[in-house]
């Protein structure tokens, strides 16, 4: 999970490079310089933490857990290396286009510096020697399987970007576009068992008594998975988790260093509280809550007429952010539930307090993101197993939660089909204009009622070329427009070039438009010096 934060961090360091925010020329000679960044920042964290001062420790945590993607914003916005890919390379690379092979390129320096920052937190934590081995080791194999999935779409993204086609329709028909991110969804979900096996150091759990022990909870709460695995981690990571969406394909992981560190009766515990989160249906509760937050958003979006991408995105965003607050405190909650489901399914709390109170160890009292420290867990197990009203009231509460969240979810879900279905007619104009199908367009605009303004000018512009004219016409009658003073003609052409897929022109695009909602000049000489 960690991981994944800080490549989506990297992905938004890249678009804001694409979107050409960046300080001072372009000087791509000085990214080696940044090589050393994420050492001086690890090294840096580590001498605040000697400090006495709270502030100063917790800056270098964060300046150490980030070092990766801090490094690849500071070498990005001060050397100008993805305008330098672009001339390199000739791609278009736009903000809001799709992912080019130079895409990569481009990203390529993060994936040093996540590295470099790994090894240095290895040097800073350890001597040399095994354990350090060991560490870098761990940490790089997390890293690698957080790259898998954003991989996954950057891949098959390019694949569609290659055809205009199959790029129009997933592009500008809403419904289509929905139905390819739950397909890579989908693909996801089913193989991620398969991508852990194959990117963790895993081994299926040897016969014997702790297996023994394992199968015995599993049938007392009518539990099945495919494999119980051992997970290798050189003893650095206690965990356990359950991964798979069916019982078929569903595996069971148990790391080195909860073995060792646990007894038999938490170990059972243990293995109670996972499966809980799998009886209790946790993950598709998040997920509800999640579409429910996003889809909100999304349609908020859809009643602010006329806002532009920025505005979107901080709707969009800011929804996002207020999940991520809603959902580390109802995860918190669900830790909870599943600590009560073991000790309820094997009739012994004290298991669950001790396996609690060893893997919290000195750290019993520090609580995370998802989950309350150690100590407020035992709280908690010791009050609901001593006070059944209590225990009730909890199991209601989460019920509640969780049923509202499945029928907002589903009916979010439900909404939004409706919304894309509808959307379909309008959207198959946007494809016609990315095509260059510029009559079919016109024609297709008659049947709709509610036609955009601005849709309804592209077409009628669209409207005086030939079907499939060339960008280099389309790009003539621009520059007739802009010079003539027709700054909604322009815009117009402008945009028909992004639909056509020259991302060049989505900043001049971006501009008129600003400039003709907000009844103002637009900036000549920024739209000029425009790539």
């Amino acid at each position: 999970m960690g991981f994944l934060v800080h490549i989506f961090l990297a992905v938004g360091v890249l678009v804001l490079g694409t979107a050409n925010v960046r300080m001072g020329p372009v000087w791509p000679w000085a990214a080696p310089i940044f090589l050393a960044m994420p050492y001086v920042l690890v090294f840096a964290a580590r001498r605040a933490s000697f400090s006495r001062r709270t502030a100063a420790v917790m800056v270098g945590v964060r300046l150490a857990t980030f070092a990766g993607p801090l490094s690849y914003l500071a070498l990005v916005w001060t050397t100008g290396w993805v305008a330098a890919v672009r001339t390199w390379t000739g791609a278009e690379m736009g903000w809001t286009s799709w992912p080019e092979p130079a895409a990569a390129l481009a990203f390529a320096p993060f994936l040093v510096l996540q590295t470099l920052a790994i090894d240095a937190e290895a040097r800073a934590m350890s001597p040399p020697g095994a354990g350090r081995r060991k560490w870098r080791a761990f940490q790089c194999r997390m890293f690698l399987s957080a790259l898998v999935p954003p991989v996954l779409y950057f891949g098959a993204a390019i694949l569609i970007g290659l055809n205009d086609l199959v790029r129009a329709h997933v592009e500008h028909v809403q419904l289509i576009g929905f139905a390819f991110v739950a397909l890579l969804l989908s693909i996801l979900g089913v193989h991620l068992p398969t991508l852990l096996r194959g990117t963790w150091e895993t081994v299926p759990l040897p016969a014997g008594r702790e297996r023994m022990l394992y199968d015995s909870v599993a049938k007392m709460a009518d539990f099945t998975a495919r494999e119980v695995l051992l997970w290798r981690t050189g003893n650095l990571m206690a965990n356990a988790a359950i991964v798979g969406l069916t019982p078929s394909r569903r595996v069971v992981l148990l790391s080195d260093s909860l073995l060792a560190s646990l007894d038999e009766r938490a170990l059972a515990a243990v293995y109670g509280h996972e499966i809980a989160h799998s009886k209790l249906h946790h993950v598709p509760i998040f997920c509800s809550w999640f579409l429910f937050f996003l889809v909100g958003a999304m349609g908020v979006v859809a009643t602010l007429d006329g806002a532009g991408p920025w505005t979107e995105l901080a709707v969009v965003g800011g929804a996002l952010c207020t999940w991520g607050l809603a959902f580390g405190w109802l995860s918190r909650r669900c830790e909870l539930e599943a600590d009560l489901f073991a000790a309820e399914l094997l009739n012994d709390s004290g298991g669950m307090v001790s396996a609690l109170e060893t893997v919290g160890g000195r750290l019993r009292d520090v609580a995370g993101w998802r989950h309350f420290s150690a100590s407020e867990r035992v709280e908690f197990l010791v009050r609901a197993t001593a006070d059944p009203v209590f225990r009730r009231g909890f199991k209601r509460r989460m019920r509640f939660l969780g049923r509202t969240g499945i029928v907002l979810g589903s009916l979010a879900i439900a909404f939004y089909l409706v919304m894309l279905a509808r959307a379909w007619p309008a959207d198959k104009v946007h494809t016609d204009l990315a095509l260059g199908n510029y009559a079919s367009a016109l024609e297709r605009s008659h049947s709709i009622d509610e036609l955009d303004p601005d849709v309804a000018s592209l077409i009628r512009s669209a409207a005086t070329v030939e079907d499939g004219a060339s960008l280099d016409v389309l790009e003539g009658r621009f520059l007739e427009a802009f010079d003539a003073g027709d700054m909604v003609g322009a815009r117009d052409w402008a945009e028909l070039l992004v639909y056509r897929g020259v991302a060049s022109y989505e900043s001049v695009a971006f501009e008129l438009g600003d400039a003709i909602r907000e009844g103002r000049e637009p900036e000549l000489e920024w739209i000029e010096d425009a790539p």
